[in-house]
């Protein structure tokens, strides 16, 4: 009988010779050279993408400052565009727009009341991104300690007392 197509004659695999085990432990050294690569290579890639982030942040910090200028000033121009319009409309056909002391005393009290509250609401994201800011930090250099503490305990643990550096 023929054999079909579709199967194989099982592979007998070659007794190991010398050359075998040479190029096996060869295989294993660059192995070994190359996982001893890895931690370096790791903190080289960190290192790029984190002073990549820090670089876009300062761009997509001055955007957001850009946009809120122009909105700010767009607000601003809209607000006396509007002023300015209705002057001009009471002037045209003679409406008089006086209003009580008493509601003008109320909108100026309103206005600085506004004003005053944004100075504080100003000065308090500014103390909180502070306080925000030193705890990063200290969480940081508490991080720095907690890697010297796992080193020494891995040190503890290595039975053969070769200390890895």
């Amino acid at each position: 009988m023929s054999k079909s197509t579709q199967e194989s004659e099982p592979t007998t695999q070659e007794p190991p010779t010398e050359s075998n085990q040479i190029n096996v432990q060869e295989s294993n050294q660059i192995n070994v050279q190359e996982s001893e690569h890895i931690p370096h290579d790791y903190h080289n890639n960190i290192n790029n993408f984190f002073d990549a982030w820090e670089d876009y942040l300062h761009q997509y910090r001055q955007s957001v400052e850009n946009l809120q200028l122009e909105w700010t000033r767009s607000c601003k121009a809209m607000f006396n565009s509007t002023i300015s319009t209705q002057q001009e409309i009471a002037k045209r056909y003679g409406v008089n727009y006086s209003i009580p002391e008493a509601t003008h005393k109320i909108i100026e009290d309103s206005i600085d009341s506004a004003t005053k509250l944004t100075q504080e609401q100003s000065k308090t994201m500014s103390d909180s991104f502070a306080t925000t800011r030193n705890n990063i930090k200290a969480f940081n250099e508490n991080t720095k300690h907690f890697v010297k503490m796992g080193h020494s305990i891995t040190d503890l643990c290595n039975p053969s007392g070769y200390k890895n550096q």
